[in-house]
């Protein structure tokens, strides 16, 4: 939302997000509950008092308005998207792109987690050099990089072409540590080309919305 709307005097771009894993209802609903600030079962079950419905409606109406494109087709492949991309980018003049996630795209069914990892990984790459479109794409660990037992970008996933062709890459955890009775998660930078990787935000989620809040210092 910050990239469409536009933050800290900057103006907001268009985008567009290929949902694979939730649908676009689900995604939404989200987005609203936590722009709106009401609770995100009240939006699924529709328990709302007359003041959150006002916050609700005006919520939904600003959010429609900005350019931001959602797609929850599940059966996108990199080329697919690539060429809705090109369609956008001529079309809208989208700027940025979240894809969610990685391994639920359709390339190379028939090739091991490694070889379709290492096309997808490339096949993107390439869309977002030629393109000149910014995108962020969530991607798998491992087992041991869950635990915790690999640290840094060698818990990834899959072929280590994604380490490589990556501008930047984040992790997100959950610290193990308990804030004001609530998880608390580490946002950490792994990589980050052109400047120094050694950055971490540790986090809370925000209770009854799915979102998080930086933790003060």
């Amino acid at each position: 939302i910050g990239m469409a709307k536009g933050s800290n005097g900057k103006k907001g771009k268009p985008g567009a997000i290929y949902e694979l894993e939730m649908s676009s209802i689900a995604t939404i609903r989200r987005v609203i509950a936590y722009e709106s600030r009401v609770e995100a079962f009240k939006l699924r079950t529709g328990r709302m008092a007359s003041a959150e419905i006002d916050k609700f409606t005006k919520t939904s109406a600003a959010i429609a308005e900005l350019p931001i494109y959602i797609s929850d087709y599940s059966n996108w492949t990199t080329m697919g998207i690539r060429s809705d991309l090109a369609r956008l980018k001529s079309k809208a003049g989208i700027e940025w792109v979240i894809i969610d996630y990685l391994s639920l795209l359709k390339d190379g069914p028939a090739e091991d987690s490694n070889e379709r990892s290492a096309v997808i990984s490339d096949r993107i790459h390439s869309m977002a050099k030629d393109l000149d479109i910014s995108i962020l794409a969530v991607h798998d660990l491992t087992k041991a990089g869950i635990t915790g037992a690999i640290q840094g970008q060698a818990g990834l996933a899959g072929s280590r072409r994604v380490m490589y062709n990556a501008d930047m890459i984040m992790f997100l955890r959950d610290s193990g540590k308990l804030v004001d009775g609530y998880k608390s998660y580490t946002l950490s930078w792994e990589k980050f080309r052109e400047d120094d990787p050694d950055r971490i935000l540790e986090l809370r989620r925000i209770p009854g919305f799915p979102a998080f809040v930086e933790l003060a210092k």
